[in-house]
C-alpha cells in the first residue's frame, strides 16, 4: 500500500496529496523524534556510566594492591660489586648490610672420549652403554646398528634424557679430530657424570683415560725425510689437555744416526729438549711438562727450523664443581662462614634475597645493602591517589553546568547515584580509621588530604616520607587490612568483604591444634648393634606425600651404623628428589636402645598431608628400613571458633564461615601446639580495615558487574532504552497504519473525481450535440 501514494499524487485532483498526508502526520512525527532523542540521551548516559565504571575499577584494582601487607614490605638491594655477582629482593627481605666474597662458581661436570676420525660412518659397537648423574639412577641405552657411530650415539643418549647433553666436538687435530663431550645439565659438586660402556666391536668408547694424539707435522722441508712417531710405550701421566711444539735445532740437513741432533720443545707453560742419536729408537721428555711423552724417528733427514706437533688429551674438561662464597670478615679477629650451593643462583642466604653468582672475587669483598624501599612505597600511594582523582575528575566533568551552551554540560548533570557516589568516596578515604589506636589513624596524619579543589593531594611530603621510613607498621595499617593479635602463636591473614571490624577484639577458641601427617616405620635393630647394610638389592625408595609421587630415591651402598648416619643419609636423598625434594619432608629417629624406628613426616599440616610408601614403584630398601610395616598417619586440620562464631581449618588456616554476624571471610594463621591448647581462650585478635582496604570494599560494591551500583544504574538506563525502542517502533507502526489509511481515503477521493469528470465530460457532450441538433432544426424550418 505504501507504494500507493506516490501514485496517485494529485493525478485528478491536482492536488500533492504526499505532502497534506506528511503534514496530518507531523504531530506523530514529533513524537518519534522526541523519544529518539530520549534515547540517545539515555545510551549515551549508559556509555558515561561505563566508563566512570573502568576508572572505578582501575582505583579498585591499585587499591587492593595498597591493601596487602606485602605492599609495605619493598625492599630495595644495592651491591657494590656488580660484576661478581646481582642480587634480587624478594617478600619480606631481611634489611641489612652484608659483607661476602665469592670463592668460587658452581660450573657442571664436562667429560670427552678419545678421538675418532668420523662421526657417521663408522661403528663403534653395538650393545650397551649406561649413564648416572650424581646419586641418581642408572640409565641404560641400548646400541645397536642403527644408532653405533659416534653421532648415533650422541643421540641415543641426546633422546634418552638422562640429565646429560651430548655433543661432538672437533679439536682441530689432522686425525681423529671428532670426540664425543658430556655435559651435565647441572652444575654442582654432586652432578658428577658416570659413564660405561659394553659394546662389542673394533673400537672402544670411554671417558676416563688420558692419551697422546698422534704426532702432526707442521713444517716439514721437502729435504726432510725421517718421520717423527710416538713412541709405542708413550703413555700421558699428565691431566691437562695440552699441545707439545717441537722445532728441530741445528743447522741445515741433518742424519738421524749420524751424530747429536737437539730438538727443542714447549707445552706452553715448560720447556726443554731432547737429542736424537739413532734412528727408530724411542727418545723420552725428561723435567717438568714431559709427562711420558717418548717419540720414535725413523732413518733419515731432519732439517733445522722444522716444526711438528703432539697434543695430549685429558677426558675430565671441567669438573663438577659447587659455588663458594664467605660471608663476613677477618678483619678484627672475625671468622667468616662458608656456604657452598650447587648452583650459582643462591636463595635465602640472606633471608629473602636470591643472589646470582658471575665472577670469582678472590678477596674483594662485595657489600649488599637491603634497605627498605620507600620510594616503592610512595609509589603505590600516589597512584591509589591518582586513581582516585581519576574517579572523582569523571563524576565532576558531569556536574558541570553552563546556562549559555547548555549542550558542554554533563550528560549526568544532576544524577542523584552519582552525587551519592561522590560523596560516599570522599568519607571513606577522609574518615577515621575505627580502633585504630595509633597516631596515623587518617590520611590527614600522613599529610595527605582532601583540598578546595575536591582532589585528594600530598600536601606534606616530608610528613608521608618520615611516616614511611620510621613508622612502616603504622603507615601499613593506616591503609591495609591488619589484625593485632594478644599472641605470637596466633596472626592475622586477611578479611573477606563481609568481615566486621572490631577494637574490642575476638575471642580465638582453639579445640584442635593442626597437625602433620607422617609414617612411622616399624621396629627394627638398632644399627649400633647389628648395622643395617644397603647394598644393589635393597638401596630403593619411593614415597608419595600429599599426593605427589617421588622419583626413585637411591640410597648410597654401605654399612650403616648409627641411626643419626642413617636419618642423614635418607634426608639428604629426599632433599634432592625432583618431585618432593622441596615439600619440607623431615626423618627423625626413635633410638630405643636395642632397637628403634624412622619416621618420615610430611612439611605441610592438615587432612591432606599424607606420608605413604609408593607400591607400584620398587621399594627395595623398605623392609630393611622397617617402613615396609610401618603405619600412616593423616594430618590434622586445625578446629575452632573466632568470637565464638563457627570457623572452618584448613591445614594452619581457620577461617570464620560465610554466614557469621562477624567474623565471616576472617582468616588466621594458627602456629598452635596441642599441648598450646587451653579450656579458656588462646588469643584475642582486633580487626581493622585501613584506608586502601575499605576503598576497595566500596569500589567493589560500586563495580560489581551483576549487582553493583553503577551495574545497576545502567541496567535501568537499559531497560529504558528498550522500551523506548518498543515505542518508537509501535508508534512507526501506528503512524504507516494510518499513512495507509490516509491514503486509501485520497486514493478514493481522486476516484470519485475522475468518475466526476467523466460524468461531466458526458454530460458536455451531450449538450453540444443537442445544441449542434437544435441548431439544424432551425436552420431547417426556416427553408
Amino acid at each position: 500500500m505504501a507504494g500507493l501514494s506516490g501514485a496517485i499524487s494529485g493525478i485528478k485532483s491536482n492536488l500533492d496529496t504526499n505532502s497534506i498526508i506528511d503534514a496530518l502526520l507531523t504531530f506523530e512525527k514529533q513524537n518519534v523524534l522526541l523519544l529518539q532523542y530520549d534515547q540517545t540521551v539515555k545510551t549515551n548516559q549508559m556509555a558515561t556510566y561505563q566508563a566512570i565504571n573502568t576508572k572505578m575499577l582501575a582505583f579498585q584494582t591499585q587499591a587492593g594492591l595498597l591493601s596487602r601487607a606485602s605492599t609495605f614490605s619493598a625492599t630495595k638491594v644495592s651491591v657494590t660489586g656488580e660484576e661478581y655477582l646481582t642480587a634480587i629482593a624478594g617478600d619480606n627481605a631481611a634489611l641489612g648490610n652484608y659483607s661476602l666474597r665469592v670463592a668460587a662458581l658452581a660450573q657442571n661436570h664436562q667429560i670427552a672420549s678419545q678421538g675418532y676420525s668420523e662421526q657417521e660412518a663408522a661403528s663403534l659397537g653395538t650393545g650397551t652403554i649406561s649413564i648416572a648423574v650424581g646419586d641418581g639412577s642408572t640409565k641404560t641405552i641400548n646400541i645397536d646398528s642403527a644408532n653405533s657411530s659416534l653421532d648415533g650415539i650422541r643421540r641415543a643418549i641426546n633422546n634418552a634424557k638422562v640429565g646429560v647433553t651430548a655433543t661432538i666436538v672437533n679439536d682441530g687435530s689432522k686425525s681423529n679430530n671428532f670426540r664425543l663431550m658430556l655435559s651435565a645439565d647441572k652444575t654442582g659438586e654432586k652432578n658428577k657424570i658416570t659413564f660405561s660402556a659394553n659394546l662389542t666391536g673394533t673400537k672402544d668408547l670411554n671417558f676416563s683415560s688420558s692419551s697422546f694424539d698422534q704426532v702432526e707435522k707442521q713444517s716439514f722441508s721437502s729435504l726432510a725425510t725421517s718421520n717423527p712417531t710416538l713412541g709405542t710405550t708413550a703413555s700421558y701421566t699428565g691431566s691437562q689437555n695440552k699441545v707439545y711444539t717441537f722445532t728441530v735445532g741445528g743447522n741445515g740437513s741433518q742424519t738421524v744416526g749420524s751424530g747429536d741432533i737437539t730438538l727443542n720443545w714447549s707445552d706452553g707453560t715448560n720447556s726443554g729438549s731432547i737429542l736424537v742419536s739413532s734412528a727408530d729408537t724411542e727418545v723420552e721428555l725428561n723435567g717438568a711438562g714431559s709427562d711420558g711423552l717418548k717419540l720414535n724417528f725413523s732413518a733419515g733427514q731432519l732439517v733445522a727450523g722444522d716444526t711438528f706437533r703432539v697434543q695430549t688429551f685429558a677426558p675430565l674438561l671441567q669438573k663438577a664443581q659447587d659455588s663458594k662464597i664467605t660471608m663476613g670478615s677477618t678483619d678484627g679477629g672475625g671468622s667468616p662462614i662458608t656456604i657452598n650451593s650447587e648452583s650459582n643462583v643462591i636463595k635465602d642466604v640472606i633471608g629473602g634475597i636470591t643472589l646470582n653468582l658471575t665472577k670469582v672475587s678472590e678477596d674483594t669483598a662485595v657489600n649488599i645493602v637491603v634497605d627498605r624501599d620507600t620510594s616503592s612505597i610512595e609509589d603505590s600511594i600516589n597512584t591509589f591517589i591518582t586513581k582516585f582523582n581519576d574517579v572523582l575528575g569523571s563524576i565532576d566533568e558531569q556536574f558541570k553546568y553552563d546556562p549559555e551552551a547548555e549542550e558542554d554540560s554533563g550528560i549526568l548533570f544532576g544524577d542523584r547515584t552519582l552525587m551519592m557516589l561522590q560523596d560516599s568516596m570522599r568519607g571513606k578515604i577522609t574518615s577515621r580509621i575505627a580502633g585504630l589506636d595509633s597516631e596515623y589513624n587518617m590520611l590527614a596524619s600522613v599529610g595527605i588530604r582532601i583540598g578546595t579543589t575536591g582532589k585528594l593531594s600530598v600536601v606534606d611530603r616530608g610528613k608521608l616520607t618520615a611516616a614511611i621510613e620510621n613508622n612502616i607498621e603504622d603507615v601499613q595499617k593506616l591503609f591495609a587490612a591488619s589484625g593485632d593479635s594478644s599472641s605470637g602463636k596466633v596472626s592475622f591473614v586477611a578479611m573477606g568483604d563481609k568481615t566486621k571490624t572490631s577494637a574490642d577484639g575476638y575471642t580465638v577458641n582453639i579445640a584442635q591444634a593442626a597437625a602433620k601427617g607422617y609414617l612411622r616405620g616399624a621396629v627394627v635393630v638398632n644399627p649400633a648393634t647389628t648395622p643395617i647394610v644397603i647394598n644393589s638389592s635393597n638401596k630403593n625408595l619411593a614415597f608419595r606425600v600429599d599426593g605427589v609421587i617421588s622419583d626413585t630415591i637411591t640410597l648410597t651402598e654401605k654399612s650403616y651404623a648409627t641411626w643419626d648416619e642413617l636419618t642423614a643419609e635418607i634426608q639428604q636423598k629426599i632433599n634432592a628428589d625432583k618431585k618432593i625434594g622441596k615439600m619440607g619432608v623431615e626423618v627423625s629417629s626413635f633410638d630405643n636402645g636395642s632397637d628403634g624406628y624412622l619416621t618420615m613426616t610430611s612439611g605441610s599440616y592438615g587432612k591432606k598431608s599424607i606420608i605413604e610408601l609408593q607400591t607400584s614403584t620398587g621399594n627395595s630398601a623398605a623392609a630393611i628400613l622397617g617402613l615396609a610395616g610401618g603405619q600412616n598417619f593423616a594430618g590434622i586440620d586445625v578446629s575452632g571458633t573466632i568470637n565464638g562464631e563457627k570457623a572452618t581449618g584448613n591445614g594452619q588456616v581457620l577461617t570464620g564461615n560465610d554466614g557469621n554476624n562477624n567474623t565471616a571471610g576472617l582468616k588466621l594463621l594458627i602456629e598452635l601446639s596441642q599441648s598450646d591448647v587451653r579450656a579458656e581462650s588462646e588469643a584475642t585478635i582486633k580487626v581493622f580495615r585501613g584506608v586502601a582496604s575499605l576503598a576497595q570494599d566500596f569500589a567493589d560494591s560500586i563495580s560489581k558487574s551483576v549487582d553493583g551500583t553503577i551495574a545497576r544504574r545502567t541496567k535501568a538506563l537499559e531497560n529504558q532504552v528498550k522500551d523506548i525502542e518498543e515505542r518508537v517502533t509501535d508508534l512507526n507502526a501506528r503512524m504507516e497504519l494510518k499513512r495507509q489509511r490516509l491514503t486509501e481515503k485520497f486514493q478514493e477521493m481522486e476516484s470519485l473525481i475522475g468518475q466526476l469528470n467523466q460524468q461531466s465530460s458526458y454530460l458536455s457532450t451531450q449538450l453540444d450535440q443537442i445544441s449542434q441538433n437544435f441548431s439544424q432544426i432551425v436552420a431547417n424550418n426556416r427553408k
